[in-house]
């Protein structure tokens, strides 16, 4: 699999699909090819981020690290952090978004939104 790279090469994957995690530990993936398989010693399952977490996260993306960030958006930061669902790429995305709609009108639509799709998700 790695026939360009040198002796003590490695891939790193990432996936949240644990079919994907089985295949990599018995060393065969759908296309015949045989890998050395990954042990389980070496498979770190990650767990998602408590919500004062992901608004760590997004305030750093969406306030930046000089910014005093006292706008009075930390509420509503903190009330779309909590339907981020723990996932950090969840998280450092709205942050983006918000960064560039720093009001407090566009930030509610940003949490009323997310409660709307997680309404229509759970359906």
């Amino acid at each position: 699999m790695l026939q360009h790279g040198l002796n003590g090469s490695r891939i790193i994957v990432t996936t949240r699909n644990l079919r994907i995690v089985q295949q990599l530990r018995t060393g065969f993936l759908a296309n015949a090819r045989k890998i050395p398989p990954v042990p389980e010693s070496e498979t770190v399952e990650l767990g998602v981020l408590e919500p004062g977490e992901c608004w760590e996260l997004m305030k750093q993306r969406a306030f930046g690290p000089d910014d005093d960030h006292s706008s009075g958006l930390e509420e509503i930061g903190k009330q779309i952090a909590d339907n981020c669902g723990g996932l950090p790429l969840v998280a450092n995305a709205l942050g983006q978004v918000m960064s560039e709609l720093r009001t407090a009108g566009a930030w509610e639509h940003i949490r009323d939104t997310k409660d709307e799709f997680s309404t229509e998700a759970r359906s």
